[in-house]
């Protein structure tokens, strides 16, 4: 969401850089609200073990709406929480006792055009309209780029990133690429030196399409407010050095650097 509103941002969509969603509240919904049930209720409908499908992060972005990392009057999303992020698990967003709060600040930023993605095609013509693709799935990958940018498959993941590059064999690069975006932290795919391009976000990689194409089973596309409309976006301005300081928001940042790929 933060990658579609930084997009939107950057064509002057949006007055101000986005701030990020709280995941906590959307993890909550994919698992509670999405399967038809209240996040208030004595019991903890959503259970304790851990995971979400894409379906159903898909399904709350639509019905409710996004929670973003800010202070609510019910509760503080400022930072995240481990702990939050599993009692939103078992009892929606919000929690045990919220009433229906924090799904009533969702459905003020409702997010209805979030559609299934499940070919290369549509992958590739989402991320080079500037619409992000979600991607859950069993994939794993090694924990270090290669002098590529490229990390390889390894293991099994039951895990959701983003999709938000894409970097076709026929311009230069090593195969079909997809640049995902991973959720733990900074350092977690190593050197950063071993980027493309130098301002690559961190905790980012490319992965092979070959790879990605069985990704796709459970992968969503996140459009604008008003839909997946042509935007006119400069596919090689991505590749200049960003304006802004490295003091702009993530989502500033995120914006000027993938908002475009090629």
């Amino acid at each position: 969401m933060a990658v579609s509103e930084a997009v939107s941002w950057s064509l002057g969509k949006l007055p101000d850089p986005p701030i990020f969603p709280a995941t906590e509240a959307l993890y909550g919904g994919a698992r509670v609200e999405a399967r038809g049930k209240p996040g208030d209720g004595a019991q903890p409908y959503g259970g304790w073990s851990d995971g979400a499908t894409g379906y159903g992060a898909a399904k709350f972005l639509r019905e409710f709406g996004v929670v973003y990392r800010t202070k609510y009057p019910s509760c503080d999303l400022t930072e995240y929480s481990p702990e939050r992020a599993r009692q939103f698990g078992a009892y929606g967003c919000g929690g045990q006792g919220d009433n229906g709060r924090l799904d009533a600040e969702a459905k003020k930023h409702p997010l209805k055009h979030v559609v299934a993605v499940r070919s290369w095609a549509e992958l590739c013509a989402a991320i080079e309209s500037g619409y992000p693709v979600t991607l859950a799935s069993s994939q794993g990958f090694s924990s270090t780029r290669n002098k590529d940018g490229i990390c390889e498959a390894s293991g099994v993941w039951m895990h959701q990133m983003c999709a938000i590059g894409v970097r076709h064999k026929k311009n230069g690069a090593p195969d079909d690429l997809v640049c995902i975006l991973n959720s733990w932290g900074p350092m977690w795919c190593g050197p950063r030196e071993n980027k493309f391009p130098h301002d690559q976000p961190d905790g980012s990689f490319w992965a092979r399409r070959s790879v990605v194409e069985h990704m796709l089973e459970d992968a969503w596309a996140i459009g604008d407010t008003d839909g997946f409309k042509y935007r006119d976006l400069d596919h090689g301005g991505w590749l200049q050095p960003p304006q802004a300081s490295r003091k702009a928001s993530p989502a500033k940042l995120i914006a000027d650097t993938f908002h475009i790929a090629f």
